[in-house]
């Protein structure tokens, strides 16, 4: 399996790549498809599990979000991130202490993460 070689972080970074190419070309679901591959060959990496995140966020599935979020660490970007999908979940006193915590961890890291992420939620609903 693609986890117990020694090349895993090779295999899922080509994962990932394929995600970001196809995310580019339009392709959502596939882009989803490749970053769960990389998450299961490396699922201690937390970037795959932050660009799942999203990528299901923007795709409407926040519970799924979430669930990649929570495995993703506590630093301010994935804390912004983790507030808009609470708040995609109706979970709006979850979310504003989740922003709140973000901001105050690293103001700059988080109102970037925040800007961004609003456009890609907002902008690339299901597509």
């Amino acid at each position: 399996s693609y986890r117990s070689t020694p090349e895993r972080e090779r295999y899922a970074r080509a994962f990932a790549d394929a995600a970001a190419e196809k995310h580019a070309a339009g392709d959502a679901a596939g882009a989803v498809e490749e970053l769960e591959m990389a998450v299961l060959v490396s699922p201690d990496e937390p970037e795959f599990r932050f660009d799942l995140a999203v990528l299901l966020l923007a795709t409407g599935e926040p519970a799924a979000a979430e669930r990649h979020l929570r495995e993703a660490g506590s630093g301010a970007a994935v804390r912004a991130a983790l507030s808009l999908v609470l708040r995609a979940l109706g979970r709006t006193a979850e979310a504003d202490a989740e922003r709140d915590a973000a901001v105050a961890a690293d103001a700059d890291e988080a109102n970037g993460a925040l800007e961004a992420l609003g456009g890609l939620v907002e902008g690339d609903g299901g597509g």
